[in-house]
């Protein structure tokens, strides 16, 4: 979690073939910590089946939107 910060919401879209996921985020600030650095997420999308088991990285997918391979959505 990014310091200062709390989650408040957090969801992905539904993955389909060869259509953009994108992930969303709503952070609100922590009242009870002082800190004025601007928040900054580093993002990294991972691939595994419908457990939240066993992920493995998307080399190379780290932005807020990612484009679904046919085998990866077809895997899941």
């Amino acid at each position: 979690m990014p310091p200062g910060y709390l989650l408040k919401k957090a969801s992905i879209d539904t993955p389909f073939e060869e259509d953009a996921c994108r992930c969303h985020f709503v952070f609100v600030k922590d009242r009870n910590v002082y800190d004025e650095a601007e928040l900054a997420l580093r993002l990294q999308w991972f691939i595994g089946e419908k457990t939240p088991t066993n992920f493995e990285i998307i080399k190379g997918a780290v932005t807020e939107v990612y484009w679904q391979k046919h085998l990866e959505v077809c895997s899941i």
